[in-house]
């Protein structure tokens, strides 16, 4: 994957020089090919980054022998966590928020804020991916 990333990188320019193009011969002003091709353009380098960072994740803990540790688990779930937002960020936000507009469907069914953040993992570290709080703060006790 991180071959085809690079190569990806490296010809983006023509690739989405060559999708304007059809995309305006055929009179599609909203650009859904340029769109496809840059979503998988971030596609490949969010995969290249948790490939590359694999390696790092697993000496620090402890070259594999504690991977099950709260602490490798939300090391692991930031990374995870982070690759979505930037994913479902629409694509003129320069903060992290998404408009409603470009989330998908499934994003949209997800529970009120409130409940949202206590289904999300206790970790003191990790934030809510949907509404941004720290999950242990809304998180119910017990």
């Amino acid at each position: 994957m991180l071959g085809v990333t690079v190569v990806g990188v490296l010809a983006s320019p023509a690739i989405i020089t060559v999708a304007a193009v059809v995309d305006l011969a055929k009179r599609r002003v909203r650009f859904p090919r340029v769109r496809v091709a840059l979503f998988l353009l971030q596609y490949g380098i969010n995969d290249s980054v948790e490939i590359v960072l694999a390696p790092v994740y697993w000496v620090m803990a402890g070259f594999g022998t504690r991977l099950d540790t709260p602490t490798s688990i939300a090391r692991h779930e930031r990374l995870q966590h982070w690759s979505i937002a930037v994913l479902a960020r629409a694509p003129n936000d320069s903060s992290a928020s998404t408009s409603r507009s470009m989330r998908p469907r499934w994003w949209r069914s997800l529970p009120a804020r409130s409940s949202c953040c206590a289904a999300t993992s206790t970790s003191s570290t990790l934030r809510c991916p949907r509404c941004s709080t720290n999950a242990s703060a809304t998180a119910p006790a017990g």
